[in-house]
């Protein structure tokens, strides 16, 4: 009895300490403007545009499944660039950008959520 009080007590430490989190949330551009394809990462948090992951995913109609076409990090303005062919072909889909949640961890915990830009079709 006494091990199953410790373990609970030991839950109760954990929530009290995830409550230390701040979560921001996090607009992603693209542009279907030259080059194919761009565009930045924006935040009130300036962690959570820096160096920030984002990946392009195209899929060839909807219903299909989404394919990782590439990826890049942001730079410290929040710019990011996939360009082809060095990368990949462009062909005719329907294309966004992802970017991930991360979590940076400061002394305070911060939590940077996830987002995806709007649709841009190829024909």
């Amino acid at each position: 009895m006494a091990v199953g009080i410790i373990v609970v007590g030991g839950a109760f430490a954990a929530i009290a300490s995830a409550g230390d989190v701040a979560t921001f949330p996090t607009k992603v551009t693209m542009s279907k403007q030259a080059p194919a394809f761009h565009g930045k990462v924006k935040s009130d948090e300036d962690m959570c545009v820096e160096d920030r992951r984002v990946k392009l995913l195209r899929r060839k109609r909807p219903g299909r499944p989404w394919r990782v076409l590439g990826k890049d990090r942001a730079e410290d303005n929040g710019r990011w660039a996939i360009t082809e062919p060095d990368e990949f072909t462009l062909r005719s889909g329907i294309y966004i950008a992802r970017a991930p949640r991360s979590i940076v961890h400061t002394p305070v915990a911060t939590i940077c959520a996830k987002d995806r830009s709007r649709k841009v079709v190829v024909d």
